[in-house]
């Protein structure tokens, strides 16, 4: 049980810095104050929205979570790519959202499944 409880404070962890990542990246945008509160609300919304289920153990929000987190580890690649690499925030964000998914992907697999009545 030790190893579980490791793992699942692990991408509690993890996901909570990729959070303040997504939030520190998209309040520094090129835009307007207006539209980077925005942004900053559309960004992280996503990962806000998981967390609840992360923190309770669902395996169901850990599957749906892996799927939001491949497309901020492609946003945040091709952002690494466009920018050379020069750019520190989406390098981390990628880094960030790579160790999120592998932790949520073997937490996913390590929870049992819940049973749906129908």
């Amino acid at each position: 049980m030790g190893s579980a409880h490791a793992l699942h404070r692990a991408a509690l962890g993890t996901h909570f810095v990729l959070i303040c990542l997504v939030l520190a990246w998209a309040a520094t945008a090129a835009l307007p104050f207006g539209w980077r509160l925005v942004a900053a609300a559309a960004a992280t919304l996503p990962l806000l929205l998981g967390l609840a289920g992360l923190r309770r153990r669902r395996r169901y929000t850990c599957q749906w979570l892996a799927v939001v987190l491949v497309l901020y580890s492609g946003g945040a690649a091709l952002e690494v790519v466009a920018a050379s690499g020069r750019a520190p925030l989406p390098v981390l964000v990628l880094l960030a959202a790579l160790l999120d998914l592998g932790l949520v992907v073997v937490l996913s697999r390590a929870l049992r499944p819940t049973m749906h009545r129908g």
